[in-house]
């Protein structure tokens, strides 16, 4: 029987597909909430300084006197602004930087402390070492897995 999960089912928190499919959709949400950060970061910082900010290459053009002093405007406020662009780009850089190391270490804290409370395959395997090279025509699972039965007493 297949489950079905319900459409509102918030794919961060919850397991529907392990937990790399959660791991994936927190790096998602990260990734659809940074962007409209950095926009509103943008808006408040035209608004606080200048709001030409604002307006700067989105101004419709006209006869070619209106060309003209659109494209002095354009050019001298550009100039005029250039530090506010250039210090909100560091900032914006920075700030990246050191939200996506606290994003990974957020992701392997999810993924510990999800391994911990799940059983998951990482606990049903075994590493063994020291077996020889042995070419694939012989029959080595099925010989190491009578040994191991052996060695553990328990039937596998």
């Amino acid at each position: 029987h297949l489950h079905r999960w319900p459409i509102y089912t918030n794919l961060c928190h919850t397991l529907v597909a392990g937990p790399g499919m959660c791991l994936h959709f927190n790096f998602q949400a990260v990734f659809v909430v940074w962007p409209l950060l950095v926009a509103l970061g943008w808006y408040l910082m035209a608004v606080a300084v200048d709001t030409d900010l604002l307006q700067v290459g989105t101004r419709s053009f006209g006869t070619p006197r209106e060309n003209c002093h659109l494209v002095s405007w354009g050019y001298e406020t550009q100039q005029r602004l250039m530090w506010t662009k250039v210090s909100f780009c560091y900032w914006v850089y920075i700030l990246s930087f050191i939200g996506f190391l606290l994003h990974s270490i957020r992701q392997l804290r999810c993924f510990q402390s999800v391994d911990y409370e799940n059983k998951t395959m990482s606990d049903f395997a075994a590493f063994i070492h020291g077996l020889p090279h042995l070419k694939g025509d012989s029959r080595a699972e099925e010989d190491l897995k009578v040994v191991l039965e052996e060695a553990t007493g328990q039937q596998l």
